[in-house]
């Protein structure tokens, strides 16, 4: 039997939200202040709702700390970085 060797993303999906790393890519992860701070910018996919229109990302919203689930009894803040869309 053949063991398929898991990739970066599969370890990632393990511990983070499901379906997150659809739209996500992690930057960073860091621990520090005896926390978890996971980093995240959206990845470049136009918004299922606008998918007709001529879109530009206009680089991104201030981010956004959310705080998730403890890992291993350690705080866990998500540190997410949302795109600005232009119509043309």
């Amino acid at each position: 039997m053949l063991k398929k060797e898991l990739e970066e993303k599969d370890y990632l999906s393990l511990i983070l939200p499901q379906g997150l790393l659809e739209f996500f890519r992690v930057t960073s992860a860091v621990l520090k202040d005896n926390a978890y701070h996971i980093y995240l910018e959206e990845l470049n996919i136009h918004p299922e709702h606008l998918q007709g229109s001529k879109l530009t990302s206009k680089g991104f919203y201030d981010e956004v700390s959310i705080q998730d689930f403890p890992l291993r009894g350690t705080a866990c803040f998500l540190k997410i970085k949302r795109r600005k869309w232009d119509q043309s």
